[in-house]
């Protein structure tokens, strides 16, 4: 018998992107504390309001009552695709900018332009 995997609902790169997303919306500022966010967002963890939010996130507990949920991993990917998507948007927006100013050489016996 096969064992069949299912890929969970959210992922916790999208859990950062939903967050950041929601806290623009609320019209707030999106930069925080990687560490301090995960040591926030323990307290809503096992909160059942919002565990289907958690699916692919774990969580870490210590005795010293230092508590977190596990971000580490998209905070490295998110870093690595904002890089990327600033050097794409660059290039996409110099690319576009060369492509629209128009060559400006009039054909012969005509008024017209390129």
């Amino acid at each position: 018998m096969k064992k069949q995997y299912s890929k969970p609902s959210i992922t916790d790169y999208d859990f950062l992107r939903l967050l950041t997303s929601t806290i623009i919306l609320h019209d707030e500022n999106p930069i925080f504390e990687n560490q301090q966010l995960q040591k926030d967002l323990y307290k809503f963890y096992d909160n059942p309001n919002y565990n289907f939010l958690f699916e692919d996130v774990s969580k870490k507990e210590s005795i010293e009552g230092n508590n977190y949920v596990v971000l580490g991993d998209a905070f490295q990917f998110e870093l690595y695709q904002v890089a990327a998507m600033d050097e794409l948007v660059t290039q996409l927006y110099e690319q576009k900018n060369i492509d629209n100013h128009p060559i400006l050489i009039k054909h012969k016996n005509t008024n017209t332009h390129l």
